[in-house]
């Protein structure tokens, strides 16, 4: 079959956020069997300088081999495209910055981007400045000078690269050179408002590999022994600081960060747990049986894996009001909304418990259900939606 659409991503499949997308892609092109969808991704698995330095030396040439070969499919891959392919590109950060200005301005074909972080506009991805209560839009709309009286930085390269993308971005946008994929209506408002109402920007949904939860995993367990699970990563604009303000506020209850703690963390916390595991390796059973989760993305975050798997999982989630994040597209009861202030937002916590015995567990059962309902089938659908 001649083919439709080639996906492009900047990331291998792998146990990250968009790695697991990158995986649930990956087995839906399998399972298409037709040819009509073909994926690429650069060579950057596991980090194989930590794995040398953690003297894990097998692995980290397994990881190297892996890591070596699909550079070169990709590169191979890239530089005989055909002029007619459409083609969708994933996480333009770790694509390179120069490298996804240069394929855009070379194409003869629009290029569609998935938008995975409000890197389009943000020089962090991640749009939060510390102390800030809520997201940072400075940005939209193209005046980048917040960005360096702010002094934002990124993990991607260097910020210049990131800055001549953002304007690149706008500049390929207003000449039909670059259309959008959303995974979200809010996000998708951002786009329209950061790169003009002539932007094409279409909402597909999102899935990852390990969003998907069987009925028999959900019951929980009589006891838990932990009140509060913190479902994300050690970073500001995923809440980490702001939590760790919270249970300072909540000496009474016991919290359970997924993660070694950080060297900057000194002050004693003496009611919060810090664990490395993963949601393969004891992140799930502690959100199954925890009475309360929190997912408190600080940024204008889009469809987090943490969030769709807490509220299918855990006995309620909670999150910091926040009106440009796909939070605030969920429905009414199914999350506990915080206000950013940790004095209310802890009395508003205890509330809850107070109250918890009135809740009926795994509330967000039907939400989770239509969600995965509305997202199955990604491949096809952005098929559909790159068609024109």
């Amino acid at each position: 079959m001649k083919r439709k659409l080639t996906i492009i991503g900047g990331l291998m499949p792998g146990p990250t956020g968009v790695g697991r997308v990158m995986m649930q892609l990956a087995s839906e092109v399998q399972g298409l069997n037709d040819q009509s969808v073909k994926l690429l991704y650069r060579g950057q698995g596991r980090p194989i300088r930590a794995l040398f330095l953690q003297r894990q030396t097998i692995s980290a040439l397994k990881a190297f081999m892996v890591s070596a070969w699909s550079e070169f499919r990709f590169r191979i891959g890239t530089a005989h495209l055909s002029e007619k392919d459409r083609v969708l590109l994933i996480h333009p950060q770790s694509l390179g910055y120069v490298w996804t200005i240069h394929f855009i301005r070379k194409s003869t074909k629009p290029v569609w981007l998935y938008l995975m972080d409000s890197s389009f506009f943000c020089v962090r991805s991640y749009n939060h400045i510390f102390p800030m209560g809520s997201a940072c839009t400075l940005c939209v709309g193209g005046d980048l000078t917040h960005s360096q009286v702010n002094c934002c930085t990124t993990d991607f390269g260097n910020v210049t690269d990131a800055l001549d993308f953002i304007t690149s971005l706008r500049e390929f946008s207003t000449v039909g050179k670059v259309k959008f994929i959303a995974q979200n209506r809010l996000q998708a408002d951002l786009a329209k408002k950061h790169f003009g109402k002539g932007a094409i920007v279409k909402v597909a949904g999102i899935l990852a590999a390990d969003w998907q939860i069987e009925d028999g995993a959900c019951h929980p367990p009589s006891f838990s022994e932990y009140d509060i699970v913190f479902h994300a990563p050690p970073l500001e604009a995923k809440g980490f600081s702001w939590a760790l303000m919270l249970a300072n506020k909540l000496p009474g209850r016991r919290f359970l960060f997924p993660f070694e703690k950080p060297d900057w963390v000194v002050e004693s916390v003496p009611n919060c747990t810090f664990k490395n595991i993963r949601w393969e390796s004891g992140l799930r059973e502690a959100v199954r049986g925890c009475p309360l989760v929190l997912v408190p993305s600080l940024w204008s975050a889009p469809v987090e894996g943490a969030l769709i798997k807490s509220i299918r999982l855990a006995q309620k989630t909670a999150v910091i009001k926040n009106e440009t994040a796909y939070s605030s597209e969920v429905p009414s009861g199914v999350l506990l909304r915080l206000p950013f202030d940790v004095m209310r937002a802890a009395a508003v916590i205890e509330g809850y418990f107070a109250r918890s015995q009135e809740n009926p567990p795994l509330s967000g059962k039907k939400f989770y259900d239509d969600f995965m309902k509305s997202n199955t089938q990604l491949v096809k659908r952005l098929l559909r939606l790159t068609s024109d």
